[in-house]
């Protein structure tokens, strides 16, 4: 890939990442730059280093993840991520969520053997492989990045 496309990619996945729904993790709602530094291609949300472990153990089936300022992203990558974002798979995927049952972030940093990883990785199986609280509904549209 050339190197002036691959910085309109970088420059464009800046942009989403930016958006606020999408400067905070999908799954825990955990915010900052420094935390939200993945996400998944294939889901099309952004993700904290601890939800982005428990993505990593679902499979590429379901989600694949990757690092943002170190693995290449593809115009199709940020595609999805436009496309999707953390507002629209949450509203379609947490449609029927009780308020409140979202695991909150914790200092763990994805050993994916406490007890908070396992209940996080619950949460996210039960969210995108079982889509226990997903809806048909058409998601809201997706906000221009500014």
């Amino acid at each position: 890939m050339a190197a002036a496309q691959q910085k309109a990619i970088a420059g464009k996945l800046k942009q989403l990442q930016a958006l606020p729904a999408n400067k905070m993790c999908a799954d825990c709602g955990d915010k900052g730059h420094r935390v939200v530094r993945f996400a998944s291609v294939k889901l099309g949300v952004f993700l904290c280093n601890q939800c982005y472990a428990a993505h990593r153990q679902l499979g590429a089936h379901i989600t694949r993840g990757k690092v943002i300022g170190m693995d290449n992203f593809t115009v199709q990558d940020v595609d999805v991520l436009e496309r999707a974002g953390n507002a629209r798979i949450n509203a379609q995927y947490e449609a029927t969520l009780t308020p409140g049952a979202k695991p909150p972030p914790t200092p763990c940093n994805g050993c994916s053997g406490c007890g908070d990883c396992r209940q996080r990785l619950a949460y996210i199986t039960d969210k995108y492989e079982r889509k226990k609280w997903y809806s048909d509904a058409p998601p809201p549209p997706a906000p221009a990045p500014k």
